[in-house]
Order: structure tokens, then sequence, then C-alpha cells
């Protein structure tokens, strides 16, 4: 786990001072628990030691202050964060702390994950990644410092260094974040109070508001700048602004250009180099800002090369927690695990009774359909008759209607009229029958 423990300007170069004198931890017993069994290695604010948990069996690193900060109580308060700020941000790509300790001599110390594998610097030494594995390791890392901006955490010291990549067997690497001992925590009072302090971090990954001292400037772009420069430098094996000393690092980050990307590898895709050069640019309104964006537009541009990584972590507060990670990638070659099977296994155990549930279905409606087709054929073949009307009402007496007036003819109607003369109905039946007067003479 070497290069986890860097934490100010210039950590990264180590000054030989003789064999060093045998360390006393060596062999000791810390809290009752941990025996220290070898040193992994050291930075600028700590050491890290591999150490054998005496109750589990179980190997973890143990981190502790040097002792030339071991009084400082700016130091402590940064180092006793750092073990809070990874306890909270719990993402299965950030390294996971289990617990706190104190040694003999009042030192704090706190115990993390042991992890196999090399960081990301290692892995540069032996030249740039292939796009499939810089799409993983990039991805990766981004999910977590996406999580930890989320929280309102900044790393403020994101580099190659502080990346590590677990071997993971046949699953592909594993990255894993180190070091959160000068990330910033969104509504903490920050801890730097002397001005020489104000420049924190490593200076070929820091942002332009990082070079020039302003610690209000910090955000979650700083991180965003510098895992662009990260993204230049696994794409082509250097840095983004080259030059010789602290000073002209800064300047030129402040006030150059980057390396053209082009230059240092023909098959670059252009939608990559135009994502990295947004990324680490100083113009606001080009300048990517979100760890978000910054991660889809890096899938994107590599296409078939990215992989995308779902992870889920399961973990318990007490000491002797354990964090369970899985990690599923899309790659060229496909491997199908035991569980997987198991799963194929059940799915076809129910496979079959759910078919002859489907097809008793389906029957079931096929008869129901026949019956009701069956009534209405039987009522369509034999209508019901026709309903009979009740007799008319008959009448008391019949009158019968007047005959219809005669049209006169042509000739009739061209004749004067004459006036008929009245006749007097005579009942000849009931009026007696009178001689006529005698006449006269």
């Amino acid at each position: 786990m070497t290069g986890a423990l860097d934490g100010g300007v210039g950590d990264d170069t180590a000054t030989d001072a003789g064999p060093p004198a045998p360390d006393p931890l060596l062999g000791h017993v810390v809290g009752g628990r941990y025996r220290v069994q070898r040193e992994l290695g050291q930075g600028g604010m700590g050491t890290v030691y591999e150490v054998l948990h005496l109750g589990l069996g179980k190997t973890f690193a143990l981190k502790k202050l040097s002792p030339e900060w071991a009084h400082d109580a700016e130091a402590l308060a940064r180092f006793r964060r750092e073990a809070e700020v990874v306890a909270r941000l719990r993402h299965p790509h950030a390294v996971q702390i289990t617990d706190w300790e104190t040694l003999d001599d009042g030192t704090p110390a706190f115990v993390m994950e042991h992890l196999a594998g090399q960081d990301l610097a290692a892995r540069l030494e032996q030249g740039p990644l292939s796009w499939p594995e810089l799409a993983l390791i990039a991805d990766q890392t981004m999910s977590a410092l996406e999580a930890a901006h989320r929280a309102g955490i900044v790393h403020r010291d994101l580099k190659p260094g502080n990346v590590f990549i677990e071997d993971a067997g046949g699953g592909g690497p594993f990255v894993k974040l180190l070091d959160f001992g000068v990330s910033t925590v969104r509504g903490e009072k920050a801890l730097t109070s002397r001005p020489v302090d104000r420049l924190i971090g490593t200076p070929a990954y820091m942002a332009p508001e990082q070079a020039n001292g302003d610690a209000e400037g910090v955000t979650p772009a700083t991180d965003v700048w510098a895992m662009g420069a990260m993204l230049f430098e696994m794409a082509t094996g250097e840095l983004p602004f080259p030059e010789t000393g602290v000073m002209a690092v800064l300047y030129r980050i402040c006030h150059g250009r980057p390396e053209e990307m082009r230059a240092l590898r023909a098959d670059a895709p252009a939608a990559f180099v135009e994502v990295v050069e947004r990324a680490i640019s100083r113009e606001p309104g080009r300048r990517i800002v979100e760890m978000a964006e910054l991660r889809r537009l890096v899938a994107a541009a590599l296409g078939g090369n990215a992989s995308t990584s779902t992870s889920t972590s399961t973990s318990t507060s007490t000491s002797t927690s354990t964090s369970t990670s899985t990690s599923t990638s899309t790659s060229p070659s496909t491997s199908t695990s035991p569980s997987t099977s198991a799963r194929a296994s059940s799915s076809r155990r129910w496979l079959w009774p759910a078919i002859v549930g489907a097809v008793l279905l389906v029957a079931a409606i096929a008869i129901w359909r026949w019956r009701v087709t069956a009534k209405t054929t039987a009522r369509s073949a034999n209508p019901p008759g026709p309903i009979a009307s009740p007799p008319a009402p008959v009448p008391d007496r019949v009158v019968s209607p007047a005959p219809a007036a005669a049209t006169p003819s042509p000739a009739a109607a061209a004749s004067p009229r004459r006036t008929p003369r009245p006749r007097i109905p005579v009942d000849k039946g009931k009026l007696p029958r009178k001689p006529p007067p005698p006449l006269t003479p």
C-alpha cells in the first residue's frame, strides 16, 4: 500500500538517510488484538503496517501518525478526521476503516482493510494503460469520488499514488481510493491555520485554484481537474504539464497550455481528447466541474472500451466489520460463476410449472368462449314468435261513414245551378190518408 500516505507538497520524493533503526513496533501487539508483522510503507504524515488480528486470524493494515506530527494539534485533528471521513463514506471503491487505536506512547492509529496489489503510480511505470483497462480503472475511481462529493467531501490530493489497484482474481482490477488526510468537508471548519500549509496537494495534479493558494476556492471541481490530469497520464504515460521544479509546474498550470495528447498517443479517440482538455481547462464556461459529468463523458467517449461497474457494499458498525463488494464489468470475455449457474438452474426448475399453468389458463379461456358462442348460436336458430296483439274493442253501434260527394262533370259545372226544392219527409206509415176536398162549382 505504498503511496497511500502522501499528503503534502513534495511527498513523492524520499530522502535516504542511511539504514533506518529497527522499528520497536514490529512484533508488538496493539490493543491486545493486532500483532504488527511488517511495515508496508511511509508517507508525509504516517506509516502503514501489516497487522494480524489475533482473534479472527485475519490480516489488516494499521496506519499510525508519524512521531514528528504526534504533538501537532492540527496534524492530530487531520488524522482523526481522515478516519471519520472514510468511515462516513462507506463506498466499495474507497478503503474501509474498521477500528481506532492508541499506541502505548499515545500515538493515534486506525485499522483499515488490507489490500493486495499495487497503486496506479506503480502501474504507470510499466507504460500507458490499454483503453479497456483505463476505462475500468477511471470509472471505478470516479464512482468513489462522485459519492464523496455527494457527501460534501473533496479529496484534494487525487493522484496515481492514492488510487490502489487491488488484484481481484478473474474479475479484473478493483480500485480502492486512499488517503483522505487532507480532504475538506462541507460545513466543517478548515483545519489549516498557517499560511505555509495553504499549498496542500501534489503540484502536478493541482487545479489552478490550488496552485494559487486559494483555499476558499477548493470545490469538487478541484478533484475533477486532478482526475483530468490523471486521465491524460493514464492514456499517454506522461503528465499534461511536465516541468522541472514545483514553481515551474504551478506557473504552467496557471498560465500555460498542456501537452497535445495525440502527439503522445496517436490512437486516442477524438472525443476522449476533447473531454480531457475540458477537464483541465481554465476557461470557466468550458471546464467540467462535476465528477458525474466527467464520468459520463469518459464512458461515452471510449464507447465499447468503457466498462460500467456496479458495486454493492455491505458493512456493519462494529470494529470487526467486513465489507463485501461486487463489481460487474462489461468486457469482451464472459464467464459464468457457480452462483450464476445456480440461479439458472433454479429458473429452469420453475419453468415447467409456469408453462403448465399457462396452458391450463389458455384452455379455460377457450372453453368459456366456446360456451358463450354456443348459447348465442342457439338463440339465433330459434327466434321467439311474434307477440299477439290484444283484440280491438267492439263499438256499441256501427256508424257508417257518409258517402263521398260526387265530383260534378264539366258540363254540369258550366250550367247554371238551380236551387233545389225542399223536400218534406212524409211518414206514410203514421199519417192517416184523407180524401181530397170536394170540388166546388
